[in-house]
């Protein structure tokens, strides 16, 4: 069986229903070929919770896939139902009474289990160091530290610029320097350099603090600081 182990809204339920689509497909079920178009579904969700019951009365071996145990509760909960879930070949009997009026045949044979738990799980500890929980032959774990689903593409990184530093200053426009200069904590002396419409190239004309003071009337320990930053970046 494969768990999946995360925090809150992280896409635990929807990675697991992906899963048993995903394994629907290769058992060629009609209903798990068309994820979009697909009426029914291609397997059998049962919300566990803080349940110790494991009802699977509407399982149907015909047309589900597998059985995906959501918000499952309490780890143990797989221990003590582990004869079932492992999926041997064997015909099993749920919901047993006295006269056994209501119980059920079926058999998980060739047929996956998808179990999610929270953070909040009872035991979790015991996928680490219970001998049969932590054996991955019985258990597939699966620790998501993220979500499990980006909800658009993500953009590529932009190219790294890999000219000379000057040369890169140079190219910047009036907007990119004053960008630049409130990255570095200089929001004042940015937005002067903005409102008059300094681009790189001429930053890059100056060479003395009193040249900034008269020509933006910068405060002189403002246009030091300027001309400070800027060649800290030119090195």
């Amino acid at each position: 069986m494969l768990v999946v182990i995360g925090g809150t809204n992280l896409g635990k339920s929807m990675l697991a229903a992906h899963v048993l689509r995903k394994v629907a497909e290769t058992l060629a079920l009609s209903s798990g070929c068309d994820e979009v178009a697909s009426t029914s579904t291609p397997y059998l969700e049962v919300t566990v919770e803080d349940s110790t019951q494991l009802d699977l009365a509407d399982f149907d071996l015909s047309t589900h896939a597998g059985v995906l145990l959501d918000g499952v509760g309490d780890t143990l909960f797989l221990k003590r139902n582990r004869e079932v879930l492992q999926g041997r070949p064997k015909v099993c009997k749920g919901g047993k009474s006295g006269t056994m009026m209501y119980a059920y045949p079926y058999t998980l044979c060739r047929r996956a289990v998808v179990a999610t738990f929270d953070l909040s799980a009872s035991n979790l500890e015991l996928l680490q160091t219970d001998h049969w929980l932590s054996d991955n032959r019985n258990v597939l774990q699966l620790h998501l530290d993220g979500p499990a689903w980006e909800s658009e593409a993500a953009e590529p990184p932009a190219a790294q610029d890999l000219s000379p530093p000057r040369e890169q200053m140079a190219s910047w426009g009036v907007d990119q320097l004053a960008e630049f200069f409130t990255s570095k904590d200089l929001r004042g002396s940015a937005e002067a350099l903005r409102v008059s419409g300094v681009a790189g190239a001429d930053l890059l004309a100056w060479d003395t603090a009193s040249e900034l003071q008269a020509d933006l009337k910068l405060t002189p320990f403002a246009a030091r600081k300027v001309l400070a930053t800027r060649d800290a970046f030119l090195v």
